[in-house]
């Protein structure tokens, strides 16, 4: 089962108004989801990418506004199964991976990757400033300025 519950503050204009809805950059939203292992997600992935994900945890919270967001997700797996081939190659199974992304009151996004491959355990971390602003172009189906959400 894949669940999503909260508050997302947006405004619908039906009838073909542009923009058909808004996102107020002050408005307070809460989102909070996840996804078990049974659910259809899980098989589309499959079908999308030839990775088969055993035993899946997904989760998200996103609190604050559409200028000031903050949260954190989480995905983790017993095993990454790849039917792929890079040349003649087969890609290894990854064992027990775990992906972790913060986004901070700081605007600074957090991510941190933990996995196995033959036994051997890798991890690795970034973290990098975000300017939200630029995004606030997007329900205006405007493309955000690369560089406002570089931060530069």
């Amino acid at each position: 089962m894949a669940r999503v519950e909260g508050r997302l503050p947006i405004r619908l204009h039906p009838g073909g108004e542009i923009p058909w809805f808004e996102w107020p950059e002050d408005a307070p939203l809460e989102l909070r989801g996840d996804a078990a292992q049974d659910v259809a997600l899980w098989g589309l992935l499959t079908s999308w990418t030839g990775l088969t994900v055993e035993e899946p945890a997904l989760a998200l919270a996103v609190s604050g506004t559409a200028k000031r967001l903050r949260g954190e997700g989480r995905f983790a797996a017993a095993r990454l199964i790849s039917e792929n081939r890079f040349g003649n190659v087969q890609l290894p199974t990854v064992e027990t991976p775990e992906v972790k992304v913060v986004l901070g009151e700081n605007a600074a996004v957090r991510a941190a990757v933990d996995f196995g491959v033959a036994g051997q355990r890798a991890t690795a971390w970034v973290e990098a400033p975000l300017d939200l602003g630029g995004w606030a172009d997007l329900p205006r189906f405007k493309v955000p300025d690369a560089a406002a959400l570089r931060g530069s």
